[in-house]
């Protein structure tokens, strides 16, 4: 995890998201409409730089923001800054 307290690779970003809507990687391939094992391989960073429409169809299927999913800046939904506080709760509790 980058120092800034975001994700750093577009990887852990879309875990992060998935994880936070509580679908699995095999699920938001169905949902995104992408072959089975897509999104683990992007998950583990071995396809390190997904074409746009696969960025927007993850984005979609995710219902999160297209720019912090790209970027990990900008991101405003509610439910996820649930979740990502409560993750860094979690870390510094450890």
């Amino acid at each position: 995890m980058a120092k800034s307290g975001k994700e750093s690779t577009f990887g852990e970003r879309l875990r992060t998201r998935r994880i936070a809507k509580g679908i699995s990687a095999k699920e938001l391939d169905r949902r995104s409409g992408l072959h089975e094992g897509h999104v683990a391989m992007i998950e583990r960073g071995d396809r390190k730089n997904p074409n746009g429409e696969t960025v927007v169809k993850l984005a979609r299927a995710l219902e999160c923001d297209l720019v912090w999913l790209l970027t990990g800046d900008k991101h405003e939904d509610k439910e996820y800054e649930r979740y990502r506080s409560a993750k860094l709760r979690r870390q510094a509790a450890k």
